[in-house]
């Protein structure tokens, strides 16, 4: 027993440093001409993530941090392009995470963790097989979690604060939005993207100008601003975009690296113009 908690320690360090290292690699090398080197040291360092699963492959237990090492382990599956190593791993994720909930008396960290692998299998499902109804059906669980730990906190995770929650809530709306965005249901898709909307109003009034909070909100206005030209509701699409485009301005000035993924350019200056199509943002 003890040899396995060392073990799952040393395993779990590893991992830390291995993702880092695939991250520093991802996002350092993309210059010309280092796509080769770039492939191939995120290929030494994936071999090493494969050492560190079989570690937790034979690990039984239910601790918390086993539950993270795992989840980590499975998003780094998941973010290389290995879903259905990540799928594996999330699997068994959600029976510990579920072990844990009777463990911890549905306390808000177990219910918290709950909802973040339903939220990671939601991604695994829509990337393996595009069962929509499947990763709907996730994040159903996922937004009831979430939605039980404000309505039920029992306050005695440190790190699951209403803020923290909250935040996580409106990612799983959006989610949701999407999904039903990618379906053509555009009525259910604006509904859930308007929760999201509601909730990072909130959010971001508690902050005024911090990008942390813009960039989300940017983001939920865009999405109505095109659902709402699908709908053919114009005037709510230019105020939507509108706003959007303020928000990712005033976050560019705040933090330009942050921003640079948003997709947002200016629209044509002719009053009535369609809001520029998009994939709705997750």
């Amino acid at each position: 027993e003890r040899n396995a908690m060392i073990a799952g320690m040393q395993a779990t360090l590893a991992l830390g440093t291995l993702q880092d290292l695939i991250t520093r690699v991802d996002t350092g090398l993309n210059g010309p001409g280092l796509f080769e080197l770039k492939t191939d040291m995120i290929r030494s360092a994936l071999q090493r993530i494969d050492a560190v699963a079989k570690i937790y492959t034979g690990n039984t237990s239910k601790e918390a941090t086993t539950l993270a090492a795992m989840i980590e382990l499975g998003r780094i599956y998941r973010q290389t392009g290995q879903i259905e190593k990540a799928n594996a791993i999330f699997e068994r994720c959600l029976a510990i995470a579920k072990e844990r909930m009777i463990i911890r008396n549905r306390n808000d960290g177990a219910r918290k963790n709950l909802a973040t692998v339903h939220t990671e299998l939601s991604l695994c499902v829509e990337l393996l097989n595009r069962d929509m109804n499947a990763v709907i059906a996730h994040l159903r669980e996922a937004q009831a979690l979430q939605e039980d730990i404000l309505a039920k906190p029992t306050k005695d995770d440190p790190s699951t604060t209403a803020e923290n929650v909250k935040a996580l809530l409106a990612g799983t709306y959006m989610n949701l939005g999407a999904s039903y965005h990618k379906l053509g249901e555009i009525d259910k898709a604006i509904e859930e993207f308007r929760r999201a909307y509601n909730l990072r109003v909130e959010l971001h009034a508690a902050t005024k100008d911090n990008p942390n909070t813009m960039i989300p909100l940017s983001l939920a206005c865009l999405a109505l601003a095109d659902c709402s030209d699908r709908l053919d509701n114009r005037k709510a699409a230019d105020e939507y975009f509108s706003r959007a485009l303020e928000l990712a301005e005033l976050a560019a000035k705040a933090a330009p690296t942050l921003t640079a993924r948003l997709p947002l350019r200016k629209k044509a200056s002719r009053p009535g113009a369609p809001c520029p199509r998009m994939n709705a943002p997750r």
